[in-house]
Protein backbone atom coordinates (compact mmCIF):
# COMPACT_ATOMS: atom_id res chain seq x y z
CA UNK A 1 0.00 0.00 0.00
CA UNK A 2 1.32 3.44 -0.90
CA UNK A 3 0.17 6.79 0.45
CA UNK A 4 -1.95 8.90 -1.90
CA UNK A 5 -3.46 12.37 -1.80
CA UNK A 6 -2.84 14.22 1.47
CA UNK A 7 -0.95 11.27 2.95
CA UNK A 8 1.51 11.29 0.04
CA UNK A 9 2.00 15.06 0.43
CA UNK A 10 2.58 14.64 4.18
CA UNK A 11 5.14 11.88 3.58
CA UNK A 12 7.02 14.14 1.17
CA UNK A 13 7.05 16.87 3.86
CA UNK A 14 8.48 14.47 6.44
CA UNK A 15 11.17 13.28 4.04
CA UNK A 16 12.16 16.86 3.24
CA UNK A 17 12.36 17.83 6.92
CA UNK A 18 14.46 14.80 7.84
CA UNK A 19 16.79 15.23 4.85
CA UNK A 20 17.40 18.89 5.72
CA UNK A 21 17.35 18.62 9.51
CA UNK A 22 20.90 19.91 10.04
CA UNK A 23 20.15 23.07 8.03
CA UNK A 24 17.21 24.26 10.13
CA UNK A 25 17.43 27.09 12.64
CA UNK A 26 15.02 27.40 15.55
CA UNK A 27 13.08 30.28 17.02
CA UNK A 28 10.86 29.60 20.04
CA UNK A 29 8.27 31.72 21.81
CA UNK A 30 5.51 31.18 24.32
CA UNK A 31 1.78 31.33 23.70
CA UNK A 32 -1.31 30.52 25.74
CA UNK A 33 -3.84 28.16 24.19
CA UNK A 34 -6.99 27.08 26.04
CA UNK A 35 -5.45 28.32 29.30
CA UNK A 36 -2.35 26.15 28.73
CA UNK A 37 1.18 27.43 28.24
CA UNK A 38 2.56 26.26 24.92
CA UNK A 39 5.96 26.78 23.32
CA UNK A 40 5.73 27.44 19.60
CA UNK A 41 8.82 26.13 17.83
CA UNK A 42 9.45 27.73 14.44
CA UNK A 43 11.98 26.03 12.18
CA UNK A 44 13.50 27.77 9.16
CA UNK A 45 16.30 27.26 6.70
CA UNK A 46 18.28 30.49 6.10
CA UNK A 47 18.76 31.51 2.46
CA UNK A 48 22.53 31.11 2.79
CA UNK A 49 24.69 29.45 5.48
CA UNK A 50 25.94 32.84 6.69
CA UNK A 51 22.44 34.41 6.83
CA UNK A 52 21.99 35.47 10.46
CA UNK A 53 18.91 37.67 10.01
CA UNK A 54 16.80 35.02 11.78
CA UNK A 55 18.80 35.75 14.97
CA UNK A 56 18.39 39.51 14.73
CA UNK A 57 14.61 39.65 14.34
CA UNK A 58 12.30 39.31 17.29
CA UNK A 59 10.26 36.88 15.25
CA UNK A 60 10.85 35.66 11.72
CA UNK A 61 7.39 35.25 10.14
CA UNK A 62 7.07 33.45 6.82
CA UNK A 63 3.73 32.36 5.39
CA UNK A 64 4.84 30.04 2.60
CA UNK A 65 7.95 28.12 1.63
CA UNK A 66 6.61 24.62 2.21
CA UNK A 67 8.83 22.38 4.38
CA UNK A 68 11.73 24.86 4.45
CA UNK A 69 9.63 26.58 7.13
CA UNK A 70 7.53 24.70 9.66
CA UNK A 71 6.35 24.93 13.23
CA UNK A 72 5.37 22.71 16.13
CA UNK A 73 3.48 23.34 19.36
CA UNK A 74 5.16 21.84 22.42
CA UNK A 75 3.48 21.39 25.80
CA UNK A 76 6.22 21.74 28.45
CA UNK A 77 3.91 20.40 31.19
CA UNK A 78 3.53 17.02 29.45
CA UNK A 79 6.62 16.98 27.23
CA UNK A 80 4.43 16.29 24.19
CA UNK A 81 4.48 17.80 20.71
CA UNK A 82 0.80 18.68 20.25
CA UNK A 83 0.96 19.42 16.54
CA UNK A 84 3.32 20.24 13.71
CA UNK A 85 2.78 21.68 10.26
CA UNK A 86 4.84 22.87 7.36
CA UNK A 87 4.02 26.15 5.65
CA UNK A 88 1.99 26.27 2.49
CA UNK A 89 3.25 26.71 -1.04
CA UNK A 90 2.68 30.04 -2.76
Amino acid sequence: MRPVGDAKWRLEEVRYVLNHWAGYRLQAYGITQNHKRIIRLSFLIPHTPDDTRWRQNELFLICDGWAAYWHADYDPATGVILSWQTNGVA
